[in-house]
């Protein structure tokens, strides 16, 4: 009866992202495919990649990631919540001054936790579950923080738990990223993009969706859903290395030209499998994530 009562929650909070969920199983994979991983207003084959940033063990393993991206000519996008830049602000600076990275903003308070004991993830918070206010003001501080410690007035946004939020609530969001002079966002996964295809327009800003699993849209390819623990250390599972092998298969499809992933750079920067993979994508690795226009 629980469970009844969680789905019903879900419906009556998010019905697109139930009702999306639902028909993309019914629909064909070439259907399912040409939605996500192509748009028309891209007109160059587009393999985009983001580091979410929300531990200090990513921030850790950050110079690490960064050296490796630029060995292999790798465009630099991180979101990282105001908190953690704060608390870490001489080593970000002397990243930035050293490689030229895209930030976006991704809200200021922290709102993900690593538990070392059980070696997991627990949210925080989610903005699916606060108020506008709460929402905006979280926003504004991470603005705010940029524009003082780095001269940068940013123009990019990712939210924290990204996929997390209804329609409804996005689009008062992006008015008020629009407000601070926001152009685009990376934000939202397949419920949306249903509709309204893999890049598209809300309230004047650009959503660049993030795509899913070759074969199973509904499932983000995320290192962090194929972690496995191994000996009390979590290492990335064979099977993500798979749906990124599949993934290079559909950048070469001539039907294909759009995938846009994201990875934590605690889970991949001492991976030299990852780099390894990611290498056959570098051709692909063209625009930065503000160059994408619908």
């Amino acid at each position: 009866m629980l469970n009844k009562f969680k789905y019903i929650n879900v419906l009556l909070k998010n019905p697109i992202r139930v009702f999306s969920f639902f028909f993309l199983k019914f629909v064909s994979k070439k259907f399912a495919r040409k939605k996500f991983f192509f748009h028309s207003s891209i007109n160059k084959k587009v393999f985009l990649l983001s580091f979410d940033c929300d531990t200090q063990k990513d921030i850790n393993a950050l110079e690490q990631l960064l050296k490796k991206l630029k060995e292999i000519n790798f465009k630099i996008v991180l979101a990282i919540p105001g908190e953690l830049i704060k608390k870490n602000i001489e080593l970000i600076k002397s990243l930035r001054d050293k490689y030229n990275i895209e930030f976006l903003n991704h809200g200021y308070y922290l709102h993900t936790y690593f538990d070392d004991v059980n070696q997991n993830y627990e949210p925080i918070f989610s903005y699916e579950n606060k108020n506008i206010e709460f929402i905006q003001e979280d926003i504004r501080l991470a603005h705010e923080l940029f524009k003082k410690y780095f001269k940068i007035d940013l123009v990019g946004f990712r939210a924290p738990h990204f996929g997390d939020i209804n329609f409804n609530k996005k689009k008062k969001i992006f008015k008020y990223l629009k407000k601070l002079g926001y152009t685009f966002s990376s934000s939202s996964i397949y419920d949306i993009a249903l509709y309204k295809g893999a890049v598209f327009k809300i309230e004047g800003i650009t959503e660049i969706s993030v795509t899913g699993c070759a074969d199973k849209p509904v499932k983000v390819l995320d290192s962090w859903s194929y972690l496995i623990n191994k000996k009390n250390e979590l290492i990335l599972s064979t099977d993500y290395y798979l749906e990124i092998k599949k993934l290079h298969q559909i950048i070469l499809n001539k039907d294909y030209n759009f995938i846009n992933i994201y990875a934590d750079p605690s889970h991949v920067a001492f991976d030299e499998l990852f780099f390894k993979e990611l290498k056959n994508f570098s051709k692909f690795n063209l625009l930065n994530f503000r160059d994408i226009r619908n």
